[in-house]
């Protein structure tokens, strides 16, 4: 998941960096795409295997990921460290080495794709304001008179060295299948009139759990203020209809110290993505990152190389404790009991293959149809469709 973040944020780049500065009504035609490459890094000081994301640009008229795949790629310090990298999936390298950032350390990325084209970055260090920061939820109406949880940011600090922060998230949730039975309903005979058997559920459905990575720029800065300190800064906010607080949620918050330059850097790309789109009449231009071609230096590159202290810290709050008293959001089901068969026709039959449909309860009342059984779309009665019954390892209730 975290592999698809980072091309979200890619693809959005291709929309700026093709384009150009013109003014003029922008006319599509794929037959004259350019293909160029997306490099993407943030080398933290934790001691971890650190990451870079190599991907192409596609067609806007096309919707796939296309990965560099086969590259060498390495980070070298200013004291001749060299940490060599290898592809675990397309697109994604790993440093073979687990390794941080070091505080007067100088850092250099440096990539070969497999066609012999050669990339490297500009000369980066870490920032230092390694601060801890703490996450506070609140019931709140925002400006668009939305009721919802905000969850705001804090931090501070004291040696006023910080100033320019970044802001990803983890946000896991607890999925609880509204109309879940433990039995399932199969046919026992063969025939559109054959009748049917209730039989014990053979997997868990009931309880699930969903992890979403962030996908957008968030950043704040103290540079105006009379000290480096984050104040109630929003990080997400989740209206009070959205299922995915129903019951219990969490969110890990990453804050990452940015030099000035990146920082300027990705604010350009937000502005970007916030005044307009591909298709607007008014382009914006490549904006340059810190990555270039040693093979073609007139060839746009796309993306940036990264240094950056990080902090997180881990928040859990059920629905009650920032909406007391208030309904929670259900999901919308839809309740059919259809016939067994109708004019000789299978009618429930094709409603059940492949699980399309779930059983919830015998049909008492014919409120929902003329059939024997009640039975619901898939996610109400099935949480494996929307998540994994596997308990994450931090998770705490």
């Amino acid at each position: 998941m975290k592999f698809y973040k980072h091309n979200i944020k890619a693809l959005i780049l291709i929309m700026i960096g093709l384009l150009g500065s013109c003014v003029e009504p922008f006319e599509y035609d794929s037959e004259n795409f350019e293909k160029l490459i997306i490099i993407n890094s943030v080398i933290t000081d934790e001691i971890k295997q650190q990451e870079v994301y190599i991907t192409n640009t596609t067609p806007i008229d096309e919707h796939y990921v296309s990965p560099e795949t086969n590259a060498q790629v390495t980070v070298n310090d200013d004291l001749g460290n060299q940490y060599d990298f290898i592809e675990v999936e397309p697109g994604k390298y790993l440093s073979q080495t687990s390794f941080g950032a070091v505080q007067g350390r100088h850092y250099t990325l440096h990539i070969i794709t497999s066609n012999g084209r050669e990339y490297f970055s500009s000369d980066v260090s870490l920032v230092s304001g390694k601060k801890p920061v703490t996450i506070n939820p609140i019931r709140r109406v925002n400006d668009d008179g939305i009721v919802g949880v905000d969850i705001l940011v804090n931090s501070f600090d004291d040696s006023n060295n910080s100033k320019y922060y970044k802001y990803e998230y983890e946000e896991t949730y607890k999925i609880i299948a509204p109309l879940w039975n433990s039995l399932d309903l199969v046919p026992s005979g063969f025939g559109c009139g054959s009748p049917f058997t209730l039989v014990p559920k053979q997997t868990e459905q009931k309880t699930c759990y969903n992890t979403v990575l962030s996908n957008t720029i968030i950043q704040t800065n103290t540079v105006n203020l009379n000290e480096d300190r984050v104040g109630d800064f929003s990080v997400r906010f989740i209206p009070i209809s959205n299922t995915i607080i129903a019951h219990r949620y969490s969110i890990l918050v990453k804050q990452y110290v940015q030099s000035r330059d990146a920082y300027a850097y990705y604010e350009k790309i937000n502005k970007s993505i916030q005044e307009g789109n591909a298709l607007s009449q008014v382009q914006t231009g490549f904006v340059q990152g810190n990555m270039f071609s040693e093979t073609n230096t007139n060839e746009n590159v796309i993306g940036y190389f990264e240094v950056s202290s990080v902090v997180t810290n881990r928040v859990f709050f059920n629905f009650e404790d920032i909406f007391p008293g208030e309904d929670k959001p259900e999901k919308e089901c839809v309740l059919i009991a259809p016939p067994i068969a109708e004019e000789g026709d299978c009618t429930l039959l094709p409603f059940l293959e492949d699980n399309h449909y779930m059983y919830v309860e015998d049909n008492i009342t014919n409120q929902y149809g003329s059939g024997p059984y009640v039975i619901t779309q898939p996610n109400c009665g099935d949480c494996t469709r929307e998540g994994s019954t596997d308990i994450p390892s931090f998770w705490i209730e």
